[in-house]
């Protein structure tokens, strides 16, 4: 009799455990798509496995994104619309890349296929041997000067 106790008791309690750890998981679950508003937040350090976004609806942005083949900061001067995260206004925007090969600094004066304006720095490694650096600045005018210099 004191053996089926004991196994009840223990069932009981084993019982209690998986109840509350699914729960748990239940819980985990449903607020994992939902949006923690903070005031102050203080970490030592932040790993994001995608990208950051700086700023908010109406605001202009910051966003930073890393991927296994590049790194790259967008300043933008537009403000994020309602309607998606990366939907910017027509403004300047700045964007810095880097990746295996090439370091670069980008200026636009608006954020689609065709800027009125463009500038661009950047230092590249075309041979895979030696870095070139190289200027570009170009306008929907038909305006448009290159400059590249090797560096030994």
């Amino acid at each position: 009799m004191r053996d089926k106790i004991v196994f009840f008791v223990l069932g009981a309690v084993l019982a209690t455990i998986a109840y509350t750890i699914g729960d748990l998981e239940t819980l985990t679950a449903e607020t994992e798509n939902k949006v923690v508003e903070l005031d102050h937040l203080y970490v030592n350090r932040i790993t994001v496995k995608e990208g950051i976004m700086i700023g908010d609806v109406g605001t202009r942005p910051i966003l930073i994104t890393s991927t296994n083949e590049s790194a790259e900061i967008i300043l933008s001067g537009g403000k994020v619309s309602n309607d998606a995260i990366r939907r910017i206004d027509y403004r300047p925007t700045i964007s810095l890349v880097a990746n295996n090969d090439i370091a670069s600094v980008t200026t636009v004066s608006h954020s689609s296929e065709r800027p009125e304006a463009s500038s661009t720095l950047c230092v590249i490694n075309r041979k895979g041997t030696k870095f070139e650096s190289a200027l570009m600045l170009q306008d929907s005018n038909g305006k448009k000067v290159t400059l590249s210099n090797s560096t030994d």
